[in-house]
């Protein structure tokens, strides 16, 4: 394989890695933004929910309420599925390292 080739092929490959890490770092931090605002929006909205049903505790205000818990509480349940996740990725890879050594 000529010289040439071979350092157009390393420069592609760190382009890709340089393109693969700047867009894994937008993502991020797209995603924790959207989860965040999120998350703050339906507590919000739940809680307005809450002192609407208290106030006038109509069947409309009442399964409104329960729609918006349903959907807070799934949204926590993904948040707190996505933590023990990332919690056993880490303790596998720190049982992992032990085990090489």
């Amino acid at each position: 394989m000529p010289v040439s080739t071979l350092k157009e092929r390393v420069l592609w490959d760190l382009i890709k890695c340089g393109i693969r890490q700047v867009s894994i770092t937008y993502s991020k931090n797209k995603h924790k933004l959207r989860n965040k605002n999120t998350f703050e929006k339906l507590r919000v909205e739940l809680q307005q929910a809450e002192e609407t049903c208290d106030q006038n505790p109509t069947d409309e205000n009442i399964q409104k309420r329960e729609s918006l818990k349903l959907r807070f509480e799934s949204h926590n349940e993904c948040i707190v599925k996505g933590a023990i996740t990332r919690s056993w990725v880490n303790w596998y890879e720190q049982v992992r390292k032990i085990n090489i050594f």
